[in-house]
């Protein structure tokens, strides 16, 4: 036998490399703004409507794939921009509308505007026209629209039922 030592395969101090192994879904906060450049032209949603159409959502858990690759980032919020008209007959959807800094996507909705004296008719019909925008735009970005119906259901009931608790703004 030889004195000679074979050589270590394996070093003595070996470094450690952590691998990040968490896998990170992508995330799309959804949001809703209202904007009313025709004078006397406006739907009366208050921001209890709103925080609960968003958290609603938001609970559907979906995400778009064209943001993620314009924007750069898995995290990043769309904004449904509420607007009524009087110059169109049928709904118009404008957008994307990519805000590269605020890593955001906004989709302007502009809503035919019919004169409702009724508060809650005036929300379900404004409602209905969300609803049909918002499925619109989750089909043409490939997220699975199927919950959207449901929710603007949920929030029409909620109304109906409740309409005092829905005219009141939160603070």
């Amino acid at each position: 036998m030889s004195d000679t030592k074979k050589p270590e395969l394996i070093p003595k101090k070996l470094k450690v490399l952590r691998v990040n192994t968490e896998l990170r879904m992508p995330s799309m906060d959804v949001n809703f703004a209202q904007i009313y450049p025709e004078i006397d032209t406006h739907f009366r949603f208050t921001n209890t409507v709103l925080r609960q159409l968003k958290g609603r959502m938001n609970s559907l858990n979906q995400h778009f794939l064209g943001p993620r690759t314009v924007l750069k980032t898995d995290h990043y919020s769309i904004i449904f921009t509420i607007s009524a008209t009087r110059g169109n007959d049928a709904l118009e959807i404008c957008g994307p509308i990519f805000h590269r800094q605020d890593k955001s996507v906004e989709f302007v909705l502009h809503i035919p505007y019919r004169q409702i004296s009724d508060f809650t008719e005036e929300l379900h019909y404004a409602l209905d026209s969300i609803g049909e925008a918002l499925c619109r735009i989750f089909k043409d970005n490939h997220a699975d629209s199927s919950g959207i119906a449901a929710i603007v259901d949920e929030m029409k009931g909620a109304i109906k039922e409740d309409p005092e608790t829905y005219k009141k703004w939160l603070k």
